[in-house]
């Protein structure tokens, strides 16, 4: 393994990392690597813990994530401003808090969970999320589509959504429209606070 923080702060010259080796999870060994600007992980990986890539602000890519990725950490690319992602491993079964909070370029993604804050999604493919975090889409003003057309204001959640957390979609004033599932056990206070919802359809046992 790479222990923790062994590359974080590599400010100057560190700009490319191809990672190789057998390893199954980091340890924020790479946090503050300002000029750090692709990244390949190994398909090994499990885990990206928590801040591991915290404030790399020049990190545009990190190639296609590893399949058997099965959690994201707290803050895990928190300040990636230039950072690009299409598409979450379908295995991710936690994603948490600002994991992808202030990155900017990612506008488009597939992902089962997610957890995003004051970023600049527009829509998401939901397929199989059963939790979705406090706080995990506040401030996202961009976002108009889960499981629906681009741009249409509709939220489909997923039909086996178990949690909305607390403020989980606040300040999401694009969203015009709400589909939620018999699924769902409990939605946290404010989950869509400040939106400017014009439609509710909460299915039966809801």
């Amino acid at each position: 393994n790479i222990e923790s923080e062994a590359f974080s702060e590599c400010k100057k010259n560190l700009n490319s990392v191809i990672i190789k080796a057998n390893l199954t999870h980091l340890n924020c060994a790479f946090s503050g690597c300002f000029n750090l600007e692709s990244l390949e992980l190994p398909d090994s990986l499990k885990r990206i813990n928590n801040a591991e890539f915290v404030r790399c602000s020049e990190l545009r890519t990190v190639g296609k994530l590893p399949d058997g990725i099965i959690s994201i950490g707290r803050s895990a690319f928190e300040g990636c401003f230039k950072l690009t992602l299409e598409k979450i491993p379908d295995g991710v079964r936690s994603i948490k808090s600002n994991t992808f909070s202030d990155c900017h370029k990612i506008k488009k993604l597939n992902l089962d969970d997610n957890a995003f804050v004051n970023s600049f999604v527009e829509s998401l493919t939901m397929p199989s999320v059963e939790n979705i975090g406090n706080g995990a889409f506040k401030l996202c003003p961009a976002l108009s589509a889960i499981n629906a057309e681009e741009g249409s204001g509709i939220i489909n959640f997923p039909k086996n959504l178990k949690f909305i957390g607390r403020e989980a979609f606040f300040n999401c004033y694009s969203i015009k429209s709400l589909n939620i599932p018999a699924s769902l056990n409990e939605m946290g206070e404010e989950a869509f606070g400040a939106c400017s919802l014009q439609n509710i359809v909460i299915s039966p046992n809801s």
